[in-house]
């Protein structure tokens, strides 16, 4: 099973092949100095099938960007989603909360705001939200 995994992360970068010069310019834009520039988003869209989550992956491991981020998340998303529940994953992803933190976060979505906010900031952060598909 293990070499199963492991075979299969060697495919998942397989599939970027083509996109080379979409991942090197997008590991340039996610590790520049963005100055005073609180927030960056990136955005990767296209037809399905393209490789956009093998991008992502392959730029969310890539072993720069571990040591340019104090914190990462890959986290998913349905079309239809609540704020309450998206926060939660992001905070498990980023694991800025014990088990014990977590139970003592109140259950409102504006207090898991204000508990991230308070946990990342002046941090360097990365959150991936891959958006799962309605099919």
């Amino acid at each position: 099973m293990r070499q199963l995994r492991r075979a299969r992360s060697v495919d998942q970068e397989a599939l970027v092949v083509g996109l080379e010069d979409d991942f090197k310019f997008l590991l340039a834009k996610l590790l520049e100095d963005n100055g005073d520039q609180n927030r960056y988003m990136i955005s990767i869209f296209g037809m399905g099938g393209l490789g956009k989550t093998a991008l992502a992956r392959k730029l969310y491991n890539a072993d720069n960007v571990k040591t340019s981020f104090a914190y990462r998340a890959w986290t998913s998303v349905s079309q239809v989603y609540k704020t309450r529940e998206m926060l939660l994953r992001i905070i498990r992803s980023l694991g800025v909360a014990s088990g014990e933190e977590m139970e003592k976060i109140k259950i409102v979505a504006e207090e898991l705001e204000v508990y991230l906010h308070g946990h990342l900031q002046g941090k360097r952060y990365l959150v991936v939200e891959l958006e799962e598909s309605a099919t």
